[in-house]
This record gives C-alpha cells, sequence and structure tokens, in this order.
C-alpha cells in the first residue's frame, strides 16, 4: 500500500485486528518513488516487506542502480525491509478539548496534540499526534491509565483526576476509548520566554535562540522582548529587527501561538576560560497575565577552550554556574539538559533523530521542552524513551558553515518521587543524522546528597527570617518579598518531606510542629518552577 511521508510515494505498512482497528501502522521511504508489492510474518514476530525504491536519503541508505530515468529520476532498487515485532498488547484513546464539558468530543472541539498519557505499572508512556490520539503498547496486566492535563486546563472526562483501569491479556490484548476530556479553567494571556546556546567559546561566532509562546486562551497585544548580554558577548544580527538595547517588538502574540528569534554574537577574544557568561531574555505585554512569573529566562555557560561537538550537559535548578557533567543535588531538585549536536560529516544532514531514555529516578510525565534550536516533533514513549526529530533541517557540514552545522535541545525533567539519598542519576543521549550509525554521547552523572551538606542559602534577591530559631511548637517565616501562589517544602536530615504548602500569597508563613522529632529542618520556597530560597532551622 502506498502513501505520502514527504516523498513523490512512499511505502505504508499498516496492522488492523479483526474488527478493523487501527493496530500500528508505520511509513517508509525518500525523496523519491517507492512502493511495497507485499509481505509476511516471520516466526519471531517481526514483518518482511518487499517492493522497490527510488530514493537514495531518509529511509534509504543507499541506491545501487545506474543511469536516470525521465520519469522516477534514478532507476529503481528492489528493497527488503524486516520489521520487528510489534506488541499485540495495545491501549488506545484520544484526548481533546471539550468545550462545553459534555463528555463527548463534538464535531468543533479540536484533539489535543502533545498530551503525554502513562500507564502504571511499568511506566509505560505515550505522546498524543495532531489528532489527539495515542497508543500504548504494553506487556500483559492490569494497568491504570492518566495523563496530565495542560496548565490552565482540567480534566473533565473522566471526572477531575479519574483514570481508566485496563486489564490486557490473551483474551482481551486490546483496549480502546481509553478518552481525556480536558475543560479550559481560565480565560487569560501568559507569556513564556526561554533562551539556550550550545556553548561559549572565545574567538567565535555563536548563536542563540530564544523561544516564546502564549501559553494562555486570550491574545496578547503590545508584546516586546528585551534581551540582555554580558559585555563579552556580542550582538551581530538576529532573524528579525531589534531597537537598541537589542528589544524586539512583536506586536501581537495570539493564544497558544508560539515563535522563535535567532542571534547570531561574537564572543570576545578578551573572554577568561572558566568565567560564567549569563544572557536574559525578558517579555512583556499590555494584557493582563495570569502568570508573570515566567516571563524572564536565563541561560548560563562557562567560557571553554573546546568540547565534543555532540555532548550532553545538566545544570540543577540551584545551579546558576552553567553546565556540567557532574552534579550533587537533593532530590527535589528539578534537573535541566542541554543536548548539543553538530554535523561533522562531509555533506548536508537532512534529517537529525536525538534519543534520550530516561532513568527511572526521573518522572518523564514531567518533561517540559524548553526550547531547540531547529523546528522538531517531540514524542515519548514505551517506558521513558523522548525522541525529537528535525525533518529537513538542511544541517550544512562544519566544513562548510561550522556556526549553522550545531544544533542543540534544553528540557527540564522533575525526579521520580521519593527518590533516597545516595541515588545516582545518569543520563545518555543517542543522536542519528540522516540514517547512519548513531553518536552515543558522554554521561553526566546527579548524585543526591543529605539535607545536611546543602548550604542554607543560594544566590537569589530573597532573604528572611524565621523566628523563634531553634522552635518548640511553632515559628514564624517572614520573607522581604511578596509571594505569588508559593510553595514552602520542608525537609528532614535525610532529605525526606515532611512537609508540602501550597498557593502561598503573603510574605508571613507559619509554621506548626506537629509530629517532627528534635534535629536540624531544611526549607525552601518555590515560585513558579525557580527555587528563590531556602535555609535551615532546629526544633528541639
Amino acid at each position: 500500500m502506498a502513501g505520502r511521508r514527504g516523498g513523490l510515494q512512499d511505502c505504508w505498512i499498516i496492522k488492523l485486528d479483526v474488527a478493523g482497528e487501527l493496530l500500528w501502522q508505520k511509513c517508509m521511504g525518500g525523496t523519491g518513488y517507492e512502493n511495497a508489492f507485499g509481505g509476511f510474518q516471520t516466526v519471531d514476530g517481526g514483518y518482511m516487506v518487499g517492493g522497490f525504491t527510488g530514493s537514495n536519503n531518509n529511509d534509504v541508505t543507499g541506491n545501487h542502480s545506474s543511469g536516470t530515468s525521465s520519469t522516477f529520476g534514478i532507476y529503481n532498487d528492489i528493497w527488503l525491509v524486516k520489521l520487528s515485532a510489534v506488541s499485540g498488547n495495545v491501549m488506545k484513546g484520544n484526548i481533546y478539548e471539550d468545550l462545553n464539558a459534555n463528555c463527548i468530543k463534538d464535531s468543533a472541539e479540536m484533539g489535543l496534540q502533545g498530551r503525554i498519557v502513562k500507564a502504571m505499572p511499568g511506566n509505560y508512556f505515550a505522546t498524543t499526534d495532531v489528532q489527539g490520539n495515542y497508543t500504548l503498547f504494553v506487556d500483559s496486566g492490569t494497568y491504570t491509565v492518566s495523563h496530565l492535563p495542560a496548565q490552565y486546563a482540567m480534566q473533565s472526562c473522566p471526572a477531575l483526576s479519574g483514570t481508566y483501569t485496563v486489564t490486557i491479556n490473551a483474551a482481551s490484548p486490546h483496549s480502546f476509548g481509553n478518552n481525556f476530556a480536558d475543560t479550559l479553567t481560565s480565560h487569560c494571556a501568559d507569556l513564556t520566554v526561554s533562551m539556550s546556546t550550545s556553548y561559549l567559546r572565545a574567538c567565535r561566532k555563536n548563536s542563540y535562540i530564544i523561544h516564546y509562546k502564549n501559553t494562555g486562551a486570550v491574545d496578547a497585544v503590545n508584546v516586546t522582548l528585551t534581551v540582555n548580554f554580558p559585555a563579552e558577548i556580542i550582538p551581530l544580527s538576529s532573524s528579525i529587527p531589534w531597537t537598541a538595547p537589542y528589544v524586539f517588538n512583536l506586536d501581537t502574540v495570539r493564544a497558544g501561538k508560539s515563535g522563535f528569534i535567532g542571534i547570531t554574537d561574537s564572543l570576545s577574544c578578551n573572554a577568561t576560560v572558566g568565567d560564567t557568561l549569563c544572557a536574559t531574555a525578558t517579555i512583556s505585554t499590555t494584557s493582563t497575565e495570569c502568570d508573570t512569573t515566567n516571563n524572564r529566562s536565563g541561560d548560563c555557560h562557562l567560557v571553554i577552550n573546546s568540547c565534543d561537538p555532540n555532548g550532553l550537559e545538566v545544570q540543577s535548578q540551584v545551579n546558576d554556574g552553567g553546565y556540567v557533567t557532574q552534579e550533587t543535588i537533593t532530590y527535589s531538585d528539578s534537573l535541566t539538559y542541554l543536548i548539543r549536536f553538530q554535523n561533522i560529516g562531509n555533506d548536508t544532514a537532512f534529517t537529525v533523530v536525538v534519543r534520550d531514555t530516561l532513568s527511572q529516578y526521573l518522572d518523564a510525565a514531567s518533561i517540559f521542552n524548553i526550547t531547540t534550536s531547529h523546528a522538531s516533533t517531540f514524542r515519548i514513549y514505551e517506558q521513558g524513551i523522548c525522541e525529537w526529530t528535525f525533518n529537513n533541517i538542511l544541517l550544512p557540514d562544519s566544513a562548510t558553515n561550522a556556526l549553522l552545522s550545531q544544533g542543540f535541545i534544553k528540557f527540564t525533567v522533575l525526579q521520580t518521587a521519593g527518590n533516597p539519598t545516595g541515588t545516582i542519576i545518569p543520563n545518555t543521549a543517542a543522536i542519528w543524522f540522516d540514517y547512519n550509525q548513531h553518536i552515543t554521547t558522554n554521561s553526566t552523572f546527579n548524585f543526591i546528597q543529605s539535607l545536611s551538606s546543602v548550604p542554607s542559602l543560594i544566590h537569589s534577591e530573597a532573604s528572611a527570617l524565621l523566628y523563634p530559631n531553634p522552635f518548640h511548637s511553632s515559628a514564624t517565616l517572614v520573607l522581604n518579598q511578596l509571594l505569588q501562589n508559593a510553595e514552602l517544602i520542608i525537609f528532614n536530615v535525610l532529605g525526606e518531606e515532611v512537609r508540602h504548602l501550597k498557593n502561598i500569597s503573603s510574605n508571613v508563613i507559619s509554621l506548626e510542629r506537629g509530629n517532627w522529632v528534635n534535629g536540624i529542618y531544611g526549607y525552601r520556597v518555590v515560585q513558579g518552577d525557580k527555587m528563590i530560597l531556602q535555609g535551615k532551622f532546629a526544633v528541639q
């Protein structure tokens, strides 16, 4: 069967059950003509498909015919493709916006793309497609299926945070119709901004990518974005014009829409290796916003001499010293990863695929894609495999254009609840350029330490006084700034959470001892996705 994947004609293989329900599908080919004549299932549960190809790229690793055809371009090769076995144990459903909250997907209601679905136990994940459909392949067993609504939306069906209980076995290998409906809860604008670059090297040109989005349900008008660079970073040009000093006028950013700004700069030859340089981007609007704590983004890097162009680095939420390969954290820190890639081959790369299989100590459902250097599609599947695909990236080789041959991915993820002290969180990514052998990056390691070794303060404009300290039955924490929907997290010396207060909108917080035993405790104040203050106190 032939379909369209981006070439002139491609091979489209699908599997249906006896009721005609789609179990899985795969489209293969390049930019030329392909066709599949037939196939059969192999003894290992996989599939063999035969046909022809006239391509020499994408899924096709080479064309061995000589000469050209006026109809098809390159003469065709016979093409045999072996597909791996696909599990017959499958759960399917749809996630859509329920405009009238009637738990029925009406004709005007759209499927929601990019929503993450999770089946437990086993940590099986799937991501919804452009129609809001998802497919989960699992082993036999009984599972709880859930999803996480987007910001400013709540799950209306099943009611509130309801889930599906699904049993998969030989008698019942499929489960369909596990649908989730979300309803909008707030009508407001909410601008977010993020920025990143691959690395900083003295006397070299560099590229910053700034991504902005209106995650609210109301248009934002009179939008401006201001970028600040340290003296060592000298902006040269940008994808849209700026007015001094580096202010971009974006006019109206419609609800749900996003955009990119690229800035080419040069790092001064006087930059000192080992210094940390931080750039910031701030976005603003005259419209009323639901949340302004996400209107600013910073990006810090160490100035380096050289590095592997295909690499992985990590930065915890409390580290403002740039990205590293090893770092000590506590169990509640979120982690931001930066995956760098560069085409060091001898020709243009048309497709780049990056896969990162997250550790069991990271909550894959919490992943937040901050920004990528180029337009990409993202999905998460199986047991925490995160995949970014850059189609038609047209990445030149480094000898032709060193600056444009680079790209990156920057994302944040939370830890799995209950990680104990002493846990080591590893991470490694794999990068495919077209369909060559993949490149494996270096590994990063985060070590979870006990609270007793955490500094009592971090770099922040916030400060606080807790009195009395030590205290016996109650105490008061007073901050020098007013909080907005903040959280206070309190731990014991083992790093175990003993209290978690939410929705704090004051600068005065009362603490009651409750059942705490005598000893040293730590606290953290988190606002938005940033920790603004931490400290210690004693109970006796």
